[in-house]
């Protein structure tokens, strides 16, 4: 089954300063966390920044390296996450421990006085059982399902292109994440784990749900959607942000809820030597992290989403921001 970019059919896949942010905790050692993967330790800065642009909190990343790309004996992998390798992260980085929330976005528009592409256009794309994702007039980041139903604040926000989320993220002093800065982030410190949460599946943990996918109620809502069988999250569609455990890192909804932008342009490798002129030509960037809806499968660490950047925006694609670490 082929992922489309704009046609609806399939959707898959600081500088630091004082003004701008409090920090939180700022201890002079690293707190060092097992996370009980084999011997695998982690270290992780117990560092959280708010800033005081959009309010939200921002948790340091440290420099350091992991296996990006498919796990071994993941048969749920694509092509395109092949084969898994090395990569070095080699400057820390701050990461928005949640999605960026509809206060915060509500917070940007009205301190710009930016003009979000779905208002500009009128129009959203929203999920129909019968014709899957279709444009609707009136949907946009506000009324990002129904155009007389709006949003409360403490949900992800969607309906956001690619410029949007970029915008957002320059006024908030920072930028989108690079694929591999997201994935890094994702992973939370676990080795050779599927998931943010390791291996679980389905993804259930002393009776607490630990993802918003594509549960059964979703499946009671839209019929044809493929769905986790025998699992509940409470929640038929979008959920409040940090409504789930957080991975190891303290990051929140790092997979399911919504799909979040990156900064990377999409090739059908790793490799920018491995071009293809479709996507070259319409500017495809890669989102991840999976969604309330679509494949279970597409909740894993390694997925590779990609959406074209100038025309695409949809109720189930969001973002987070990254501010450098020094």
């Amino acid at each position: 089954m082929t992922r489309a970019m704009t046609n609806g059919k399939h959707q898959r896949r600081m500088f630091f300063k004082k003004k701008l942010f409090s920090i939180g905790m700022i201890p002079v050692l690293a707190l060092v966390i097992s996370l009980m993967v084999g011997s695998y330790i982690s270290i992780v800065s117990n560092i959280t920044l708010t800033n005081g642009k959009d309010g939200l909190t921002y948790q340091r990343i440290d420099a350091g390296s992991f296996l990006m790309g498919c796990v071994a004996g993941d048969s749920s992998c694509d092509a395109i996450e092949k084969d898994q390798h090395l990569e070095i992260i080699d400057q820390a980085f701050y990461i928005s421990t949640t999605e960026v929330t509809v206060k915060a976005f509500r917070t940007f528009v009205k301190s710009t006085g930016y003009l979000p592409e779905s208002v500009k256009t009128q129009k959203g794309r929203v999920y129909n059982d019968v014709l899957n994702w279709q444009w609707v007039n009136g949907v946009h980041w506000e009324y990002p399902t129904e155009k007389k139903v709006k949003v409360q604040d403490d949900f992800p926000v969607t309906q956001v292109s690619y410029n949007d989320a970029i915008c957002y993220c320059k006024w908030a002093g920072g930028r989108l994440p690079t694929e591999k800065e997201w994935e890094f982030a994702a992973r939370g410190g676990l080795e050779n784990a599927k998931y943010p949460w390791g291996t679980l599946w389905p993804p259930v943990k002393q009776n607490v749900s630990l993802v918003n996918g594509s549960d059964m109620r979703t499946h009671d809502l839209f019929p044809s959607m493929e769905f986790i069988a025998d699992y509940d999250d409470g929640f038929a569609s979008i959920a409040p942000v940090a409504s789930f455990p957080p991975n190891g890192f303290g990051l929140y909804d790092m997979a399911g809820n919504v799909w979040e932008w990156t900064d990377t342009r999409f090739f059908k490798g790793y490799s920018e030597s491995i071009i293809d002129s479709v996507f070259l030509k319409h500017d495809v960037r890669i989102v991840k992290g999976g969604a309330w809806c679509y494949y279970p499968s597409q909740l894993r660490c390694s997925e590779r989403g990609y959406f074209e950047k100038d025309k695409l925006w949809t109720g189930s694609l969001g973002f987070r921001c990254v501010l450098e670490g020094n």
